[in-house]
């Protein structure tokens, strides 16, 4: 088996331009992705596996692809985004 685990070829190429073209906004810091900035720049596109590869999640499924900053996806690692805090009290 590869290393890359269904992250190379043409089903991977589309599934990442896909998820790119959605939204340009990193899941993760939620500051907009400058698609201009090239890999290995730590601000370039990358994409995440929301359920993590390592823990049994789909490597093309649309729901399990988010878009990050490189560093950010660096940074989650194999960890499930932590849910969103709730909110002090209603505004």
């Amino acid at each position: 088996m590869t290393r890359s685990k269904g992250r190379s070829g043409r089903p991977w190429r589309r599934a990442r331009a896909r998820t790119l073209a959605e939204s340009q906004v990193c899941a993760w810091c939620g500051h907009n992705i400058d698609m201009s900035i090239e890999w290995p720049d730590p601000m370039s596109a990358s994409v995440d596996h929301d359920t993590p590869l390592s823990k049994g999640g789909d490597p093309l499924a649309r729901h399990n692809l988010k878009p990050f900053h490189l560093v950010c996806n660096q940074i989650k690692g194999n960890r499930t985004a932590p849910p969103p805090a709730p909110t002090s009290r209603d505004w």
